[in-house]
């Protein structure tokens, strides 16, 4: 029984290696999976700044056949100017020759606009799309970087798995099947170190007889939490 105490200790060590090592492999997946949604959302901003400027590009087809029909009309009032026969008549047609050529002269500003607004986003999409590229680059590198890792990490989990099997055969046949369970439950968290007589999974003090087991180096479970307990290094 003596042995128990360093017995558990190196256990409880290499079972939080394992736990470590398992966590880093699962995390490789995700940062794949965060690098590809990160680069799927840079498209998708792509792909809405581009109808963006589809629209635009609709606007101002719009304004600028708007303008031309406006310029024809102006055209036919002028010839229609020179043919009328009263004063009303051609204070009419010159009154609405000058309102088409105030609404083009108007178009015209806002046609301007919609171009500068276009050359904009044109430079925009061109910019995005680089943003885009090291967007695809980096998914890349991550994936290369977690496959090019994960060989390692397997072959280090699958020696740890190996150390803790050794390991678990200080373990008394009595409490397998409850140490077995906590493991299932708890992982590494099947173990706890005791502190000053206090558990460090749950923070509760120990009763004083389970203590001086503890002390004693028997294999025995902390009451409050189930947790098999093992004495600190730095208590004697």
């Amino acid at each position: 029984m003596a042995s128990a105490t360093s017995d558990l200790k190196q256990l409880h060590h290499l079972l939080v290696q394992l736990e470590e090592i398992e966590d880093r492999i699962r995390r490789g997946p995700r940062r794949v999976a965060a690098s590809t949604k990160r680069a799927e959302e840079k498209e998708a901003e792509l792909e809405e700044k581009k109808e963006a400027l589809t629209q635009l590009r609709k606007t101002g087809d719009a304004k600028s056949l708007q303008m031309k029909t406006n310029e024809a009309k102006i055209v036919e009032l002028k010839v229609k100017l020179n043919t009328v026969t009263t004063n009303r008549e051609f204070d009419i047609v010159k009154g609405q020759i000058q309102a088409d050529e105030m609404a083009n002269s108007v178009l015209e500003d806002e046609i301007l606009e919609v171009y500068e607004k276009i050359d904009a986003a044109e430079q925009g999409i061109k910019d995005h799309e680089q943003v885009c590229q090291a967007a695809r680059a980096d998914e890349k590198k991550v994936a290369d970087e977690v496959a090019a890792a994960e060989e390692g990490l397997k072959s280090q989990a699958d020696a740890l798995r190996k150390q803790i099997a050794e390991a678990e055969t200080c373990i008394p046949e009595g409490i397998r099947d409850k140490y077995d369970r906590l493991i299932a439950a708890h992982g590494a968290g099947a173990l706890t170190m005791v502190e000053d007589s206090v558990c460090t999974a749950c923070y509760v003090t120990l009763e004083p007889q389970l203590y001086v087991e503890v002390k004693a180096g028997k294999f025995v479970f902390c009451k409050h939490c189930g947790r098999l307990a093992y004495l600190s290094g730095a208590e004697g």
